[in-house]
């Protein structure tokens, strides 16, 4: 069920997340375009890519799996030399799917580890 276009939903819900919106533009960068002379083109463009929503859609068959995830950011494991983080304390994450009444079912856990996959993945770039 979270494989394909779902899963890619997923990846991209742990991107956001950790990443936020990769296309966020500061009212600071409006107003230096402005006092900078920059043409009113420019000016125009980046006020509508500051207006853009920032939210981020998921699936209905994928919320159970974000807020399990969204509950278990703080039960990361780590290890080697630098703590790094390598995965979700699993004991800890049924804790939170007990507390949150969410059914830790197969398609649950498969959507929980993707955003875990993707998270780690931004984690540990350039490591």
């Amino acid at each position: 069920m979270h494989h394909g276009a779902a899963g890619k939903k997923l990846i991209g819900a742990a991107r956001h997340l950790f990443r936020g919106a990769q296309d966020e533009i500061s009212p600071d960068v409006i107003d230096e375009l402005r006092r900078s002379g920059a043409p009113d083109a420019v000016i125009k463009s980046y006020t509508a890519r500051a207006a853009r929503d920032n939210d981020y859609e998921v699936h209905a068959d994928n919320w159970d799996a974000l807020r399990l995830f969204q509950g278990c950011l703080t039960q990361w494991r780590r290890g080697g030399m630098n703590g790094a983080r390598v995965g979700l304390d699993y004991v800890a994450v049924d804790i939170v799917a007990r507390a949150k009444k969410i059914d830790l079912d197969g398609d649950v856990l498969d959507g929980l580890q993707i955003m875990e996959a993707e998270s780690l993945r931004i984690f540990n770039a350039g490591n």
